[in-house]
């Protein structure tokens, strides 16, 4: 008898087939998976891998502070998001007043990296994370790891080959426009957010997932660099405009909500940034010289190549776009096919990307064109245009979309031109690219491996003395040591008014142009600050010093401590001149007429509207000339012409001799006659001696007796005049 025993009484057939099934699509689900995202999967493990071995695994200890104090641009934006994190919560929550004192500043002022200054501040202050903390190697990490996500995303549009996915997303990984920032700008280092803007573009979509990522993207670039903004924006422009007049996918009520959305997005993060003030300066100069050279894909400015030579200054490295040697090879191999990109058609299919792109070489090139150091062309761009290139003044930047647009035209032409031998080809120039970077690389990894402990400078007894009598430290420039008393501040709580600051308010700027003057007319304002005095400003202390005598009591006063030069309050130094009665001088410059402001014997202004005062020390002043010096252009010369203005002349004019006092021209004439008489009496003795006649030995008595007279007379003639007031003349 066959007995049979039946589980499914016991544990329920539908349980356990159901189980076997799922282990089983579990298991299949992972293997699919890895399978579909081995792309991504190698092309983010081959990124860790370089990652490593260039940076090591010490860079992203949080407590390894060494490397970022080094210098640069860089070690501004650590000490800048120190001083904010030291700071108490403020609103709106991205500022504080440790520097910029007393008027304060967005953490972004210093390129401080807002988004992870905040999150850094959090673990400060509630989780008792030191301060001094470095975020530098996780966000390179992090920017790394999330340009290979989006350069994979990128290449699936152009391959379904998963091997030449990741050789074309290691292209973009390995860029020398992106290497280059490293341990240089950290903000700028993110251009996987550009590669998620340009991805959005190729995906053609305008869904509810698009608007979200337009909304995180739009929050990162605002957060990081505001140089991003205006790329990405304006491929979200692109993308509308797109799906409104060529696909008809959306109307214009959906393009006036998006925008708006976009909109108030951007708004609510730059009010969170402390950007609105009203004080706020936006602009600055140097939009021409920060420009993109025609020279740019062949002319590595600060990336370093084994092939190309620099062929511009290195002044100019923010215009460095080097394409790499791997890509240029490519770029020769299919010039006809770019240049095809260039005929009628084929610029009316792809009008909108063609326009937006052919915008951003215009304003890369900004109004004055280079090839190398010739210039080829230069002109007005009107405005708006040099508004807009005083805001986002480093244009060579905004060829990044382009770089990397061209590019990924190449390496899918190359892969479509050359199927079989593609896979051949661009490992191979992959390779040769990375060769042709290897000694940026190398220079790159041998900063953070070889970088030592900073040598301590503040060795004197007298810094505790300071730090014990003084709350706030006045910087006057942002050249010198103002890092390491930026450093010393930070370890000592001091506020700080001033330094390398990304575009400060104007009451900032305002202030330490007046605690200049202030100094350069022989005071102290504040009694609560200890100045550090720059080589530049000890120069012109040293040149007021020779004209104003209290400026050189103050210099007197200036001390060298372990290599800084400080001054401190004192009731000598208090100010001296404040009962001055202003004087106002009416000028003729060769470029304006003004009227200049005399504010002290030596010293006066020129108040140009909408900028700063122009101060100038004072040579030779009267109602003839006027020299100056000013502290910014130099010696200019003025004479006074009839209309009672002083006229800027090409050469110096000495100004009107002193008129001898009356009581000077007394005392000289009365002893002029008086060596006129004892000459006349010394002749008349000589005669008598020798032995002519007693009458004439008589008439010398005589003449002598005239002498003692006339001497009397002129003594008596001068008593009055002593006391006669002096002849002032104005200098």
């Amino acid at each position: 008898m066959k007995i049979v025993l039946d589980t499914s009484k016991i544990f329920g057939s539908k349980r356990i087939k159901p189980r076997k099934a799922k282990t089983e699509s579990l298991f299949s689900r992972i293997l699919n998976f890895l399978w579909l995202n081995f792309d991504m999967i190698g092309s983010i493990a081959l990124t860790l891998v370089g990652f490593f071995i260039l940076f090591g695994f010490n860079v992203l200890n949080v407590y390894n502070t060494n490397f970022v104090v080094m210098g640069g641009d860089f070690t501004v934006s650590y000490l800048g998001s120190v001083f904010y994190r030291l700071d108490d919560w403020r609103w709106p929550i991205f500022t504080h007043t440790n520097l910029a004192y007393p008027y304060g500043i967005s953490v972004h002022g210093t390129d401080g990296s807002p988004l992870l200054s905040l999150i850094f501040k959090i673990f400060h202050k509630f989780f008792g994370l030191p301060a001094d903390a470095q975020f530098v190697g996780i966000w390179m990490l992090i920017s790394y790891v999330l340009q290979s996500f989006f350069s994979v995303l990128i290449f699936r549009k152009a391959f379904k080959n998963k091997f030449l996915i990741i050789i074309g997303s290691l292209f973009f990984v390995t860029s020398p426009i992106m290497m280059m920032r490293v341990f240089v700008h950290i903000n700028l280092m993110c251009h996987f957010i550009l590669l998620w803007a340009i991805y959005l573009w190729l995906d053609d979509k305008l869904n509810r997932n698009t608007w979200i990522s337009m909304g995180v993207i739009l929050s990162l670039a605002t957060l990081t660099c505001p140089y991003f903004l205006p790329m990405v924006g304006g491929f979200f422009t692109i993308l509308m405009l797109k799906k409104y007049l060529i696909d008809k996918e959306i109307n214009l009520l959906t393009i006036i909500g998006g925008i708006t959305y976009l909109a108030l997005v951007f708004l609510f993060w730059f009010y969170m940034l402390g950007m609105v003030e009203k004080e706020q300066v936006l602009t600055s100069g140097g939009w021409r010289g920060l420009s993109l050279n025609l020279t740019a894909l062949f002319n590595p400015i600060w990336s370093q190549s084994r092939v190309f030579s620099t062929l511009t200054p290195k002044a100019d490295f923010d215009a460095d776009n080097y394409f790499g040697f791997g890509l240029l090879i490519l770029l020769v191999m299919f010039f006809p096919h770019v240049k095809h990109l260039f005929k009628a058609e084929n610029l009316k299919k792809n009008a909108l990307l063609s326009l937006l792109l052919a915008g951003f070489v215009v304003y890369a090139l900004s109004s004055q064109v280079k090839f190398g150091t010739t210039v080829l062309l230069d002109y007005k761009p009107g405005p708006v245009i040099d508004w807009l290139g005083s805001v986002f003044r480093y244009s060579g930047r905004f060829f990044w979309p382009v770089w990397y647009l061209l590019a990924f035209f190449l390496i899918k032409t190359a892969a479509k031109s050359f199927p079989r031998f593609a896979f051949v080809l661009l490992p191979c120039l992959l390779a040769v690219q990375i060769w042709d970077l290897s000694l940026t690389y190398k220079a790159k990894s041998d900063f953070i491996r070889i970088s030592y402990p900073i040598s301590e400078p503040f060795k004197s007894e007298e810094w505790d003395r300071l730090d014990k009598q003084y709350k706030n430290i006045f910087i006057f420039a942002h050249n010198d040591n103002y890092r390491d008393m930026w450093r010393w501040a930070i370890r000592h709580n001091k506020n700080v008014n001033y330094g390398f600051l990304n575009r400060p308010s104007s009451k900032t700027e305002k202030l330490v142009s007046q605690v200049r003057e202030n100094i350069l007319s022989g005071f102290v304002p504040f009694n609560d600050y200890f100045y550090l005095i720059d080589s530049e400003l000890s120069k012109r202390i040293d040149e007021a010093a020779k004209l104003n005598p209290s400026v050189a009591i103050l210099k007197s006063k200036i001390k060298n401590i372990d290599g800084f030069k400080i001054l401190e309050y004192d009731a000598e130094l208090a100010d001296q001149q404040k009962n001055f009665e202003k004087v106002n001088i009416p000028v003729t410059h060769k470029y304006w007429t003004d009227t200049l402001i005399q504010i002290s014997p030596y010293r006066l202004y020129r108040n140009v509207e909408n900028k700063f005062n122009d101060y100038a020390t004072i040579l030779d002043f009267d109602d003839t000339v006027l020299n100056l010096r000013w502290d910014k252009y130099g010696e200019e010369y003025f004479k006074k012409e009839n209309d009672g203005r002083y006229h800027q002349v090409d050469k110096r004019i000495e100004p009107k001799p002193k008129e001898q006092p009356v009581v000077e021209q007394a005392v000289n004439n009365s002893e002029k006659n008086a060596e006129e008489k004892a000459a006349e009496a010394e002749q008349v003795k000589e005669e008598c001696v020798e032995g002519k006649s007693e009458g004439l030995e008589e008439a010398a008595k005589e003449k002598e007796a005239e002498k003692k007279e006339d001497g009397a007379g002129a003594e008596n003639a001068n008593q009055p005049l002593l006391n006669a007031p002096e002849n002032k003349v104005a200098k």
